[in-house]
């Protein structure tokens, strides 16, 4: 495919990328910065920096290999901006957030956490590597507020691996519901209005407590079921019960059934498909199982 960017700034990225205070520490990291988001925006096939650099003037393989890969920025200073922006102009502010990992095909050996693998995106164990995320959802968009990429524990525990591949030597193992609960807490920090969250099975079926958030309380989620998992923005008028796994499950409400729902497990706890989440996240809220314990 014949595909040839312009040579000038587009406007409407101009206007984009100026609304964030990108803290380069070198002088030409904006403008680097300009013709890599310029190269995403290209209907190529495929974009690393070779294609990129075919088709983006301005640029070479070279140089935007320098920019991923040497050019220091703020990552902390610059995704609280991102999750600000999205809130303002992307947000109902009664949506969900979803905890889930997603997997990147990728070949060899150096590439940071590539490893064989299960991974939903190719549907069965493969070499990819693994990303840890939060997305908020509702009716009017979905976008990432926090993502983080896992390490596997044969990475974690070998040093010269991680220093070959740039992995910071203070990086230690994390199981991917501690990422998640990472993320959840990062969203929180940031004060993204959401009524509920969810997790896919990976997240949820780990014995662990989850933290969820809502006005006014802090109420904590001690289990899940094997499906689908969730914390609702208000508890259940009947008190948890049922432990599983060191935790506790909620009583089916009456007269929910999601889609797919392989129905109530032992004990009169269920646990929720995918499918729960519907159009409105007040419908999925009402009918996603919520796990609250005294805590």
């Amino acid at each position: 495919m014949d595909v040839h960017a312009s040579p000038d700034e587009l406007p409407e990225l101009k206007e984009f990328l100026g609304s964030f205070r990108v803290r380069f520490r070198r002088p030409e990291g904006a403008e680097a910065l300009e013709r890599y988001t310029t190269g995403l925006l290209t209907e190529l096939p495929t974009k690393n920096c070779d294609t990129m650099a075919q088709a983006v003037p301005g640029t070479s393989e070279q140089r935007r290999q320098e920019f991923l890969t040497n050019m220091p920025w703020d990552e902390a200073d610059l995704n609280p901006q991102r999750v600000q922006k999205m809130t303002a102009e992307a947000t109902l502010g009664a949506g969900v957030l979803v905890l889930d990992d997603t997997g990147f095909p990728k070949q060899g050996k150096t590439s940071v956490g590539v490893a064989r693998q299960y991974s939903g995106t190719l549907g069965k164990v493969g070499h990819c590597q693994m990303a840890v995320t939060c997305c908020y959802t509702d009716p009017q968009a979905t976008w990432p507020v926090a993502v983080r990429l896992y390490l596997p524990r044969a990475w974690a525990e070998d040093p010269e691996r991680c220093r070959k591949a740039r992995v910071p030597a203070e990086m230690p193992f994390q199981t991917k519901p501690d990422i998640a609960l990472r993320r959840l807490d990062q969203a929180r920090a940031w004060g993204v209005p959401h009524r509920s969250v969810v997790a896919m099975p990976t997240m949820a079926t780990t014995p662990i407590s989850w933290r969820a958030w809502r006005p006014g309380a802090n109420p904590r989620w001690e289990g899940c079921g094997q499906t689908f998992g969730c914390v609702t923005g208000a508890p259940p008028s009947a008190p948890c019960s049922g432990p599983m796994s060191g935790g506790t499950l909620c009583p089916e409400p009456s007269g929910a059934r999601a889609t797919g729902d392989p129905g109530p497990k032992a004990g009169g706890a269920r646990s929720v498909s995918p499918g729960a989440v519907g159009a409105s996240p007040r419908q999925a809220s009402d009918r996603l199982a919520g796990c609250w314990g005294s805590g």
